[in-house]
């Protein structure tokens, strides 16, 4: 379990993946990055199986900046930046925390 300063750090990066979901519109690759989002939230929450959820969230990101770099989910190009600010901040936020908590993501 990440420590009570991690945890405290943890909770924007927390409030960030809930908007972000909020603001998913419908599709395919969206419900993939709903779940994964989900999945993190319920992993974070009970400390277990992080790493898996973790990755799993930074796959189905990928997949869909893939798609909206792509042209194909041309709805959602306008919150693109939204994708690379939650990816940014897992990189730069939840990873750290994480691997200072021993997991290894």
């Amino acid at each position: 379990m990440p420590p009570a300063d991690d945890e405290e750090a943890l909770r924007p990066l927390r409030r960030l993946i809930d908007e972000f979901a909020s603001r998913l519109p419908d599709g395919e690759r969206e419900d993939d990055v709903r779940r994964a989002l989900a999945r993190t939230q319920v992993a974070l929450r009970e400390s277990r199986e992080i790493e898996g959820a973790v990755r799993e969230l930074v796959t189905s990101l990928h997949q869909l900046d893939e798609d909206t770099i792509g042209g194909r989910r041309r709805e959602f190009q306008r919150n693109s930046p939204a994708v690379g600010r939650l990816l940014e901040a897992l990189q730069e936020d939840l990873l750290p925390i994480l691997r200072r908590s021993g997991y290894n993501v």
